[in-house]
Formats: structure tokens, sequence, C-alpha cells
């Protein structure tokens, strides 16, 4: 075992989700910054040389957009790119048994501040949130009540969280003792974030996953994922009915997207106008990632942070559910930072060819 290689990534990867709203920097940079101590007195044997190119391409990309971004959300950019292209360039440095136990590590760590972070919801309701909605006649929405969070801005940022410790888990649950339990208390907690976008995916890729496994005639699962697709087509219509300030501005805000995008000057068009400046021009935030990332990092941000996510997904295809999943939720909300992007590497990293085949 490469001991020093395994401490860097047991810093980089287990504390990934270790952040406290309101606090910057984020306790998880003070184990960022550790990590690479380690990293300077490893013995790297192979380095993926293609990932270490977009790694230097896509850092000084960040520097040139810095003076006009936020250095808060800026810096989750900035290190969820960098831990996410670091993991996967160093993959072949580090050993089968040692990644297994830093997976084993980061889901329950991951998984014990979820927990916490659930049960204080819970606990410690935001109860203006709830007399105001009592005083309107509007209990359907009591669940507003519960939707902060003491990592993140709110539990829909939670719940992708969750959901990519998730993916980590299920698709390496060999590694883990009481499968069924950890699987369930996982699942709890995502349905628990009450994101509505996490909670749909979940569902919907559960569904394809089940559809996709089973050994009935292809005509018969078409039939089947056909009927399926057309009750979401209706519950959705009936959600735009139906739908609170909160799910109708997703909608609008692709409206403002491609309005922006058409009267952009062309420095805006390529650089975007910064990280987390779009609620400041558009009092709105932009909900989505893809409508993010176009407005606040222009179309060359968007086409480098598409291309670090399609180059890892090269490697290792057998993480199609992972990327698939998190596409789908990144329609409704997202941004980019460790906790989603760490157990996302780690997941292609233990399924990569180079590890399989080793």
């Amino acid at each position: 075992m490469n001991v020093n290689i395994y401490r860097f990534y047991l810093l980089l990867c287990v504390p990934c989700g270790l952040y406290i709203y309101g606090f910057f920097p984020a306790p998880y940079y003070i184990s960022f910054l550790f990590s690479f101590c380690f990293l300077l007195f490893s013995k790297i044997k192979k380095i993926d040389k293609s990932a270490i190119s977009i790694l230097f391409i896509i850092t000084f990309f960040y520097f040139i957009i810095l003076l006009q971004s936020k250095i808060n959300v800026w810096s989750y950019y900035l290190i969820s790119s960098v831990s996410f292209l670091l993991i996967i360039a160093l993959r072949k440095s580090i050993d089968i048994p040692s990644t297994q136990s830093v997976i084993r590590k980061t889901v329950i760590f991951s998984l014990s501040i979820l927990s916490l972070d659930t049960v204080y919801r819970f606990l410690f309701p935001k109860t203006d949130y709830i007399e105001n909605i009592l005083s309107h006649g509007k209990s359907e929405f009591l669940f507003y009540g519960y939707k902060h969070s003491f990592l993140f801005l709110d539990s829909n940022f939670t719940a992708l969280f969750a959901y990519s410790v998730y993916f980590l888990l299920r698709d390496n649950l060999y590694l883990f003792k009481h499968k069924k339990l950890i699987i369930f208390i996982s699942l709890l907690i995502i349905f628990l974030t009450f994101s509505r976008a996490v909670i749909f995916t979940c569902i919907l890729i559960e569904t394809f996953r089940f559809l996709y496994s089973i050994k009935i005639d292809k005509k018969l699962k078409f039939v089947f994922l056909s009927f399926f697709l057309f009750l979401l087509f209706i519950i959705s219509l009936y959600i735009q009915r139906d739908a609170d300030e909160s799910l109708s501005s997703k909608f609008y805000i692709f409206d403002l997207l491609f309005e922006n995008l058409y009267n952009f000057n062309l420095m805006y068009l390529i650089f975007g106008w910064g990280i987390d400046n779009t609620r400041d021009i558009l009092d709105i935030a932009a909900h989505s990632l893809y409508s993010t990332l176009l407005l606040e990092t222009g179309m060359l941000g968007f086409l480098l942070i598409t291309l670090m996510f399609f180059y890892s997904f090269i490697i290792s295809k057998k993480t199609f559910w992972h990327f698939l999943g998190l596409a789908i939720a990144f329609l409704s909300l997202g941004m980019l930072f460790t906790p989603i992007t760490i157990p996302l590497a780690l997941n292609v990293m233990i399924n990569s060819k180079d590890k399989i085949n080793a």
C-alpha cells in the first residue's frame, strides 16, 4: 500500500460534505488543503495525462473569471473541479483495497452528517415559515418549514449530496455490511429533504433501472416504459397547473436564459457574467445547473465542465446511472461542489477499466 496516497484520498474524499451554511471557508477546505501535504510525499506511479490537462485548462479558466465572480461560490466550483479531476487523474496510483476503504469511509461519514442534518431540521423547524403557511391556508406546503439545513443553503443541496452518495453506495453495495439497512437509511434521508426534483429523479431512475434489468421481451419493456413516461407527462401537467412559486420559477428561468443569451455581447457569451451573479442581475436564482453555467461561465465554461464530465464517463460507463441521475436532477437545481462531484469521482474510479482489469 502507498500510505501517503491513501491518506491523500482519505482527506480529499471522506469529509467532502463537511460544510456549514454561512461559514466561509467551509470546514472541508481545511481537509482539502492538508491532503496535498500527503500528495507531495506520495510516489505517483501513473498519471492520467488527459485528466491533468483538463484540470489545468479548467483551473486557468476559473482564474480568468475570478474578478467578476463571488469568491465563496467561485471556490465551490474551483475546489470541486480540482478534486474531481485529481481523483480520476491519480486513480492508477492507489490500489483496489485502499480505494474500497476510501469509499466505505466516505459513504459512512457522509450518511452520518446527513442523518444529523435530517434530525436537526425536524428538531428545529422554521416555525415562522410554518405559521405563515398556515395563516394563508396552504397546509400542503408545510414541508417548507423543514427544508433548511445546517450544511447548505437549503435541503435541495442536501438532497443532491445524499443522491450522489446513494449512487456511490448502490453501485458498490458489495463493500458494505447490512446492505438493506444502509440503502433504507440513504433513501429515507433523500425523501426527508422534501426536494421534489431529487425525489422525482430518484423514482424515475430506479424505475428505468428496474425495467432495464428484468428479463422480458424488448417490445413489452417498450410498452411498460411508454406507459410510465405517459404517466409522468400527466403528472407534470398537474404539477404545472398547481405549481407554487418555487416550482413555477424553474420554468420561468429558461425563458430568461434564452432571452439573455440572445442579448449577450460577445464577452458575456464566451465567459458569462461571473459565478453567483445571476440573482443580482435577474433578481432570481438560475436553479438549473445548465442555465447557471451558461449565464455565469458562458459557452466556454459550459463546454469545459461538460468535457470534464464526459471524459470521466468515457473512463467508466458502468457509472451511467449515476451520471444520468445527476444530469436529470440538474435540470431543476444544482451547483458544482464537492458533496456532488467527489462521490461521482470515486464511483468512476472504482468502476474504471483500470480497476476492473487490475
